[in-house]
């Protein structure tokens, strides 16, 4: 039972003598801490017996002077002013003379004593108090405020009631006294913010040495878990944003640092060292699986806990499906699992799943490799031939062909090479993996393929979306160290280059390589500079350049493959002299091939009609013309490209006679057009929605 407890008992049995003496006995034992005298008065004023409490405080606060028990003589000198008892200069002088023990080496206590006056203050209990509130706000105290972060007091001026701190980005920052409690928050020595503030070259040393450490100090500087968000706000400018995420990672795999809650309620609390290793058991246990492997990181490798965790992951893993799997046996071997505990659990997954719908769940290449491996030890032919149109990664595409031509399956790997060929795109990994291959025996496979034609599929390829993943790939291959250079030199054409040229001269993200490009095109070609320059632009609207690349992709990759897969077929039927699709169907690939390059050569030529630029003081190609004939009919007539005229809705080629008839005039002139003559009317921009499309080339 406490004291206070003892003394409300004996105010209940109403013993005032025993009061008195428990009272004085509890004295002499020492007043430093005040509260509990105060509330047992306040229960005996309640009681109903004031005159008694009053007594007894006064006696508590000569109790206090004469121990110089400074936080008590405060206490109890301000009831005493609040309640009336008591010598009040006596009592004003002492509760001065506490504040100035109390908050001795404050740089503006004197100032502050002097400005509120509490032996003359009116009311000096709330004087007091206000008094107490500067001096916890000044100059010199460091704090923190929301949206400004660390900042220290510079001007502490009670006569307008206003603070001034400097943050770090803003300086002399007013805050008034009565805001000071509600957004300053103190910040003690040591306190990763206050570091942040007055130390902080030395403090980012610490961040990138140990960032674990870093992120336990920061977190108990706080003393409550915090967001990432909010993590990341502490940080300020302590870390660049190109380091956070590399930063964070690192530091979040701390063994005493645990999250709590999920998704974006998760806040992360700093463990004590004597918690942390249980506290981790406890919330692996009770984890779903994703959460095991995020808690299995934070273990130290060979400890008991990592031994626990890396059995309980073996066993889930030949649960889970394979991604979680695969992940669950990584998680193990990294708590030190043992290598033959770790087989036994891959074989069971490995024997549970057919390979190959192992090979399209798992994302991760070591992985994978893991079940190429398994059913490379197999020789397992179908397997590797059906692994390689799934494969994506170069060296195990390597090792899938290398196992097959070991094992005598070389028609199996001409049959890929087939497919990849035919269908670059729908295949672009192993694509470009082949026109990478160099030496070994499966490179001797596809070296007839290495040719002018593949040069340019390379140059479409580095331009489109399915290949950007291997763009960087592609550039090693259009370079002058590569293949492509030998080809150019060697076995190139005029035809070819006069194509390669062509598509050059547009222009593209590989600029490098296309300079490069040009200029061996023409060290070998140079009359194409010369024709080159004879050619005429090909103007267009931009959706007419959308829809000729759309027609273009179209042939490249549906029209003129379906044809090459239907030459094949046909060519299998036996004798070709007799044979009328094969006929019909190179016919109808040589047509393609020639509308391609067309089409290729035409695009690399356009010049761009933007009819919102066009000028119209005369008529120009993008334009409108309202012509006007004598008898007062009109007609209007647009002058676009080749690939948007359609004389039947007016729109005519820049090259056709009425677009050479309309060029270069101007409003008011009058011109010939069909055996008729018309006066100019007007010239306006050409309504591009009114442009239909063609249907077809």
């Amino acid at each position: 039972m406490s004291w206070l407890a003892e003394f409300e008992a004996l105010i209940a049995e109403g013993k005032g003598q025993s009061i008195e003496e428990f009272w004085l006995s509890k004295l002499e034992l020492g007043v430093d801490d005040p509260d509990p005298f105060l509330a047992a008065n306040l229960a005996l004023r309640r009681a109903g017996k004031k005159k008694e409490a009053l007594l007894l405080l006064e006696l508590a606060w000569e109790q206090a002077r004469e121990q110089k028990a400074w936080r008590a003589v405060r206490a109890f000198a301000e009831e005493c002013l609040r309640l009336g008892v008591g010598d009040q200069a006596k009592l004003r002088a002492d509760l001065e003379e506490a504040i100035r023990h109390l908050w001795n080496g404050r740089p503006s206590l004197s100032a502050l004593l002097a400005h509120f006056n509490l032996r003359q203050h009116k009311n000096p209990v709330d004087a007091c108090e206000e008094l107490e509130t500067w001096l916890r706000h000044d100059v010199g105290e460091v704090f923190a405020m929301a949206g400004r972060g660390p900042g220290r007091v510079v001007e502490a001026n009670p006569k307008v009631g206003v603070l001034r701190l400097d943050f770090e980005k803003e300086k002399k920052v007013p805050v008034p006294i009565g805001a000071a409690s509600r957004h300053l928050f103190p910040l003690p020595p040591g306190h990763f913010l206050r570091r942040r503030l007055e130390e902080p070259a030395a403090l980012r040393q610490e961040l990138l040495a140990d960032p674990p450490d870093a992120l336990v100090a920061l977190l108990r500087s706080f003393g409550k878990p915090l967001s990432v968000a909010e993590i990341r706000e502490a940080l300020g400018s302590l870390l660049a944003d190109s380091e956070w995420a590399s930063w964070w990672n690192k530091a979040k795999k701390s063994e005493f640092v645990v999250a709590e809650g999920k998704g974006a309620s998760v806040r992360y609390r700093a463990l004590a060292a004597s918690e942390a290793v249980e506290e981790l058991g406890q919330r692996f246990a009770a984890a779903d699986f994703a959460e095991k492997l995020e808690l299995a990181r934070r273990a130290k490798k060979g400890t008991p806990l990592a031994r626990e965790m890396a059995q309980a992951l073996l066993a889930a893993a030949q649960r889970e499906p394979a991604k979680e799997a695969f992940a669950a046996l990584d998680a193990a071997r990294k708590l030190g699992a043992a290598e033959e505990d770790v087989a036994r659990a891959k074989a069971t997954i490995l024997e549970k799943q057919p390979a190959l719908e192992l090979a399209r769940e798992l994302t991760e290449a070591s992985h994978r490799q893991e079940v190429l491996q398994y059913l490379l030890d197999r020789g397992d032919a179908e397997a590797l031939a059906g692994w390689l149109f799934l494969e994506t990664n170069p060296r195990l595409l390597r090792l899938a062909a290398e196992k097959l031509l070991e094992l005598g399956e070389r028609a199996k790997l001409e049959q890929f090479f087939g497919q990849v060929f035919l269908h670059p795109a729908r295949f672009a990994a192993a694509w470009v993996w082949a026109m990478e291959l160099t030496e070994g025996p499966v490179a001797k496979l596809v070296a007839a393929k290495k040719n002018p034609a593949a040069v340019l599929r390379l140059v479409d390829a580095g331009e489109r979306k399915e290949f950007a993943p291997y763009r960087a790939r592609i550039r090693a291959l259009l370079s002058p160290s590569s293949w492509v250079a030998e080809v150019l030199k060697k076995d190139l054409t005029e035809e070819q280059a006069r194509r390669l040229y062509h598509i050059l001269q547009a222009p593209g993200v590989l600029k490098e390589e296309r300079a490069w490009l040009k200029r061996a095109v023409l060290a070998r070609f140079p009359q194409l500079a010369a024709g080159a320059a004879e050619d005429t632009a090909v103007p267009a609207l931009p959706k007419t350049v959308a829809w000729l690349r759309q027609q273009l992709d179209n042939l490249l990759h549906r029209e003129i493959p379906a044809t090459l897969k239907a030459i094949q077929t046909a060519r299998e039927e036996g004798d070709l002299r007799e044979n009328f699709e094969y006929h019909a169907q190179r016919a109808r690939q040589e047509l393609l091939s020639a509308r391609a390059a067309k089409l290729q050569a035409d695009l690399s030529r356009i010049k761009l009609i933007e009819p919102a630029q066009v000028d119209t003081s005369k008529v120009r190609i993008g334009c409108q013309v309202e012509l006007q004939a004598p008898e007062g009919s009109t007609r209007t007539v647009a002058i676009l490209g080749p690939y948007e005229a359609n004389p039947e809705a007016g729109i005519y080629s820049h090259a056709s006679g009425v677009g050479e008839a309309l060029l270069g005039r101007v409003v008011g002139d009058e011109v010939q057009l069909e055996g008729k003559t018309y006066r100019i009317a007007r010239i306006a921009p050409v309504d591009e929605a009114h442009v239909p499309l063609r249907e077809a080339l």
